[in-house]
């Protein structure tokens, strides 16, 4: 499978429930920062429990050399009041074999709290 076709399949397993398929048991990762010292499991927890708060996911933007890919994710999110908003995600990943081995996500995770807490 291509880098390109991985990360279409994964994103669209967001919402299918079988994104964690695509995740490498050796993912690096990093959240808002290029330093990936973070592993699959925090990964799995942080992005489980931001995609239970989004309905939609679209990639307004999607760039792949090799195993190399830059992805501007636009997440729907709605909060437990009811209201939604668009988050603009810029994700870096690293494809082998079919898996996520690399991953660097960088949102406004302030933003997203005082959303979902109503602020």
């Amino acid at each position: 499978m291509t880098t390109k076709q991985t990360v279409l399949n994964y994103y669209s397993a967001i919402h299918a429930e079988n994104w964690q398929d695509y995740i490498s048991d050796k993912l690096a990762y990093g959240f808002n920062s290029a330093e990936q010292n973070l592993g699959k499991q925090d990964y799995l927890q942080g992005a489980g429990n931001f995609f239970n708060s989004t309905t939609n996911v679209e990639l307004a933007h999607l760039v792949v050399e090799g195993d190399k890919a830059a992805v501007i994710a636009r997440y729907t999110a709605k909060s437990p009041a009811g209201a939604t908003q668009i988050f603009e995600v810029p994700e870096f990943l690293t494809v082998r074999d079919g898996k996520i081995v690399a991953s660097s996500i960088y949102l406004d995770g302030a933003a997203f709290m005082a959303f979902i807490k109503g602020e």
